[in-house]
Formats: C-alpha cells, structure tokens, sequence
C-alpha cells in the first residue's frame, strides 16, 4: 500500500483592515512629511494621479503617475519648515506656468499619524501663484 499525503493548508488572502488614524494636527518637523504621498494633478481638469516624494534631506519630487501627464517630473526642488507652514522651493525655475512646483510656494499642512508613523498628509493653498496647484491640493 502507499501513503496519501494530507493536503497541506493554502493560504488565503485576507485583508486586513487599516489602522485607525489619530486626530489631524499641524506638522511642525520634516520628520512627520518624510515619504511618498499619492495626491491628484488637477491642471486642465485631469484629476492625474502624482506622487509627491518629500525625502529625508529636505528635497522634494513630484512624479506623475496617470492620465494625460502620465510618466513626467512636474517638479522638483527643496522643502523646509517655515513659520509653521512647508515651504517648497523649485530647483527649476520660478515661473508659475512652467511646471506644477516650480514657482516658490508655503502652505499649512496637517498629518494624521498611525501606529507607524504618518498615515496621511492634508495641504492647505492660500495665496498660491499657481492656480492649477491650489485646485488640486484643495481636492
């Protein structure tokens, strides 16, 4: 006679669910931006998803990731903290109409942290020079 094998256990996707974030505060540190955050490219009423990536020494990329801008760098530079606001500095140029983060900006953001580390980010436009900018990052 031959053994069977039992069968052995398949995993099986299960999802988990999202840790619940903690109230919204103002960011203060570079620390509480640091990391790659999904945010949506309203210029021309594409809505394009982009990734903006606020690195450890202070520089800053924003890559599209969809729709028309698909593929392209519509911007990069510096950020620093600013009198309580992230101020985001063009490495290329400072015309509003060049590129979506070229032109020197501020604005107030807010973090909602999680078990670890910052879970979303909120910008808020005020008087932004580029009109494309302050619609999609009031969306």
């Amino acid at each position: 006679p031959t053994e069977t094998p039992f069968p052995t256990a398949v995993p099986t996707a299960t999802s988990t669910a999202r840790p619940p974030l903690w109230p919204e505060q103002p960011a203060t540190s570079i620390a509480q931006v640091i990391g790659r955050w999904l945010l949506r490219l309203a210029g021309g009423d594409e809505n394009d998803p982009a990734i903006l990536t606020l690195a450890e020494d202070g520089t800053h990329s924003m890559d599209a990731i969809g729709g028309y801008h698909h593929g392209m760098n519509v911007g990069d530079g510096t950020y620093k903290f600013d009198g309580g606001a992230l101020a985001l500095h063009g490495d290329n140029g400072t015309s509003a109409s060049v590129m979506f983060f070229t032109c020197p900006w501020t604005c107030p953001v807010f973090v909602a942290m999680g078990e670890d580390g910052p879970g979303s980010l909120r910008f808020v436009a005020i008087d932004d020079p580029h009109p494309d900018r302050k619609r999609s990052l009031n969306i």
